[in-house]
């Protein structure tokens, strides 16, 4: 009970931290929520999007998907949540090495998104799995 419990609250804090980096600076004074999908395989760019197609979308998948896992005890499912998570904190980290800046300009939004992706992964490997009720027969009953 107490294993569920650390990893309920460590999935709870890593998805709300999730969350809220895509509503803080990652590069410059640009959201997580500003800044588009696309630049993740195609490079930073200045543009900016709305919601529907920003690094918004991935984190909240990846938020939804923890609390899921957690509800349903599934591992996979809080493993792919924690996956997705730091895919794009990976993605975004490696697409802001390949500027000129460099790894100088790394901001709140995206610490909190690599910091929530390992809450998940503590919680992946804190979380029991399930387990069947079974029944114990004695001898005596039969």
């Amino acid at each position: 009970m107490i294993r569920y419990v650390s990893a309920v609250l460590c999935v709870l804090a890593g998805a709300t931290a999730l969350v809220l980096s895509a509503f803080g600076d990652w590069i410059g004074d640009r959201d997580g929520k500003d800044i588009p999908l696309s630049d993740l395989w195609s490079g930073l760019g200045s543009q900016t999007v709305g919601l529907a197609t920003s690094l918004f979308v991935p984190l909240v998948i990846a938020a939804a998907l923890a609390v899921l896992g957690a509800l349903t005890r599934l591992r996979l499912v809080l493993a792919l949540a924690a996956l997705i998570g730091l895919a794009t904190a990976g993605m975004f980290m490696l697409q802001q090495g390949r500027t000129d800046s460099g790894f100088d300009h790394f901001h709140q939004g995206w610490t909190n998104a690599g910091g929530g992706a390992l809450l998940l992964i503590v919680a992946t490997a804190v979380l029991p799995s399930q387990r069947r009720a079974t029944t114990v027969h004695s001898y005596e009953d039969q």
